[in-house]
């Protein structure tokens, strides 16, 4: 599959399509960018020198060290469809054009639309970990789920996946799996939120894999 190596854009990086690639060098001045057959190559190309250094573009190389060359960006979505009797949820993973990781599949157990968003990202590291995937970047347009990792987990974690009044959390399993799989040692992972239905590539194609598996 190819890779498309970013050095100087708006997010240099290494992406698994062109698209991607296509919205961080498009109209980006002195943008350098390259496809590449394998991933070490292009992540060699990220870290090289411009061809005409410039102060911005010395700017922009200490970007690529710090953000997001050497990791993994998969866009991960979830829905949930159908009357209350009858709901059917799904799940949307996106790792690039034609993909063969990219994933749709119906949700096991509860329809919930919050189970759904939670589950997708689950589904995706636990992926990485099977391919020994090092650092994942998971793109996820569920504000409830960025809430989860940054600002609830840890303390539902201490008091044993229950509230303050003494319940479980909703979707606990859900929370679980999330977590079980979020603490694995084997990978580091950062969390990104981006908008939802607001023309991002990768979010509109995780999307569409999720509803997908919900109307299937």
């Amino acid at each position: 599959m190819p890779y498309y190596a970013v050095r100087n854009g708006r997010v240099p990086g290494v992406y698994n399509s062109w698209s991607e690639c296509h919205q961080n060098v498009s109209g980006f001045p002195r943008a350098i960018y390259k496809k590449f057959h394998t991933h070490s190559e292009a992540l060699t190309f990220c870290k090289g020198p411009t061809e005409h250094p410039t102060a911005s573009a010395k700017i922009h190389e200490s970007r690529v060290d710090e953000n997001t060359v050497d990791w993994t960006v998969v866009y991960t979505d979830g829905s949930c469809k159908g009357p209350q009797s009858n709901r059917r949820a799904g799940i949307g993973i996106f790792w690039g054009d034609n993909h063969p990781w990219n994933l749709s599949k119906k949700v096991v157990g509860k329809q919930t639309n919050i189970k759904a968003e939670m589950d997708a990202c689950s589904e995706a590291i636990e992926h990485a970990l099977s391919k020994e995937v090092p650092k994942l970047i998971i793109r996820t347009d569920s504000e409830f789920t960025m809430k989860v990792v940054e600002q609830w987990l840890p303390k539902w974690q201490r008091n044993g996946f229950r509230l303050a009044n003494g319940q479980e959390v909703k979707n606990s399993d859900a929370v679980r799996r999330l977590a079980k799989a979020a603490n694995n040692p084997r990978i580091k992972i950062k969390f990104e939120h981006v908008r939802g239905h607001k023309g991002i590539y990768g979010n509109t194609q995780a999307d569409q894999l999720a509803n997908l598996a919900a109307d299937s």
